[in-house]
């Protein structure tokens, strides 16, 4: 019951916002070259550090978001974020995740 509600005030935020009711809802799952050379960069300096084994992860989130109030949309909103982790696992651990961590530091731009 309260999924179909959920749905019912998407469309209807959708039809209000001037959107269509049909098409994709999702943006196209693409691969960022600059995420893969950072997942190269991570398992090499993993690799060169002397890790037996590494795997790098990238995951993309998305969150969706009504709000209502007396049978009334309040507020939507979407939002998108990024994050990835590397994992070395040998003896050296610690020496192999410094070096990936330093590289990649080194690669991503500040935000601050």
């Amino acid at each position: 019951m309260k999924t179909s509600a959920a749905a019912a005030a998407l469309l209807g935020t959708r039809a209000a916002l001037g959107q269509p009711l049909t098409g994709p809802t999702l943006a196209e799952s693409t691969s960022d070259p600059f995420v893969n050379d950072l997942a190269l960069e991570a398992l090499n300096a993993a690799k060169s550090a002397g890790a037996s084994y590494a795997d790098v992860r990238v995951g993309r989130y998305r969150r969706q978001s009504i709000g209502t109030r007396e049978r009334q949309i309040t507020g939507v909103s979407d939002s998108e974020s990024y994050g990835a982790s590397a994992s070395p696992a040998t003896g050296v651990a610690t020496r192999a995740l410094r070096a990936v961590r330093s590289r990649l530091r080194a690669r991503l731009p500040t935000t601050r």
